[in-house]
């Protein structure tokens, strides 16, 4: 998912006759992020410094669609090092937070201004060995994943305990089960919830 509110100096940068893009690749794993760019050396970005990838970094193109359907995106990193190459083997990747940056530098090689063109949850990572050249694919899947993702909590006090333990909101959800709901004035047939007959409302006795 893109953010489309480009600044005006992005526009104005990207009508220069030399344009000096660059992509940046923010992966927020538990070990900590691993932060490549498309470049050589190190950027700074947003107060991370990325490690140059050069050629080594390859994406496929970003696309969007006008329904509710969610394309990801595949990166691929060759010719990483034996720590990236580790990390990737160990680490637990699944649904960690990925973001995608595109930027434009100036003719000393700092960053004028960039925005996020891809932001999603890391869905797989293939490890390819080859020994001339590693390398590791990387699948993010977009945030719009998460409307067909089914969700399997319920609606009960123990479900509520394990997210907010001094919560008594839904403590007497299970004694509702089988309670009787009655309304309407005293002696008429207005109508019940619960167990008995539907709209008979029983009778009362005064004392």
């Amino acid at each position: 998912m893109a953010n489309r509110n480009l600044a005006a100096v992005f526009e104005s940068f990207i009508q220069n006759d030399v344009v000096r893009p660059f992509i940046a690749v923010r992966l927020m794993l538990d070990a900590g992020d691993l932060l490549v760019w498309s470049g050589v050396g190190d950027l700074s970005l947003g107060g991370r410094t990325y490690t140059g990838a050069g050629n080594l970094l390859t994406m496929a193109s970003v696309t969007e669609s006008v329904d509710l359907s969610a394309p990801a995106v595949t990166l691929s990193l060759s010719g990483m090092n034996d720590a990236v190459i580790s990390n990737a083997l160990t680490v637990d990747y699944q649904n960690r937070e990925a973001a995608i940056y595109f930027g434009v530098m100036d003719s000393g090689g700092d960053v004028v201004s960039n925005f996020t063109i891809f932001a999603g949850r890391i869905s797989t990572m293939h490890i390819s060995e080859d020994s001339s050249a590693p390398s590791v694919g990387i699948t993010i899947a977009s945030r719009l994943d998460d409307i067909s993702r089914p969700r399997r909590r319920r609606l009960s006090n123990e479900e509520q305990q394990e997210l907010y333990p001094a919560d008594k909101g839904l403590s007497h959800v299970n004694a509702l089960q089988d309670q009787n709901i009655e309304w309407g004035p005293l002696g008429s047939t207005a109508g019940s919830i619960g167990p008995g007959t539907p709209g008979q409302r029983p009778r009362h006795h005064r004392k």
